[in-house]
């Protein structure tokens, strides 16, 4: 924590707000907060940004956790859902092989082999899909234009970890 503080104070920091003329009333915060060490995550899309199309959103999700996806390392399975009436149009289902679960030491994550069994299975059931859609609408609400959304599941419990503008649209 105290080197996240003494970040205030490093060189670019201070040649950043000398720059945009804020170096008065400069404060910083650190939050610590528990980890969510997901059975599964993914990103949620309120909007299809590949169709462009509003009245759908999209789900990637995987196992473990979503830096999987995200860095390209697994390819998720994808669900396309109508935000009308929240049912299921389409979903994709490839075969998984790895995930990246918390190293024991600690120290980041670690790949290993998806288990025996989960391979070929879906990674949402049809009550996180809806879920998801629901969250999907109460993000999209409160920024007040489409959203990717990164989210993971813990115990049943659905995180949102992150909200982002769509660019694409």
């Amino acid at each position: 924590m105290r080197d996240c503080w003494a970040s205030l104070f490093g060189s670019h920091a201070l040649f950043y707000r000398s720059e945009k003329g804020s170096l008065r009333d400069t404060a910083i915060a650190v939050v610590v907060q528990r980890m969510v060490v997901p059975e599964k995550s993914g990103v949620l899309f309120t909007a299809d940004p590949v169709q462009r199309r509003r009245d759908c959103c999209v789900i990637e999700a995987t196992w473990g956790f979503g830096e999987a996806l995200v860095s390209g390392l697994v390819v998720p399975d994808n669900y396309l859902v109508a935000r009308a009436d929240r049912r299921l149009l389409r979903s994709f289902v490839p075969a998984k092989t790895v995930m990246l679960v918390r190293d024991p030491s600690g120290d980041g994550l670690r790949p290993e082999p998806v288990p025996s069994g989960l391979e070929r299975e879906r990674v949402l059931t049809d009550e996180e899909v809806q879920a998801l859609t629901e969250l999907a609408e109460r993000v999209e609400a409160y920024f007040g234009a489409p959203q990717d959304i990164e989210w993971a599941i813990e115990d049943g419990t659905v995180y949102l970890l992150q909200s982002r503008p769509i660019t694409t649209l």
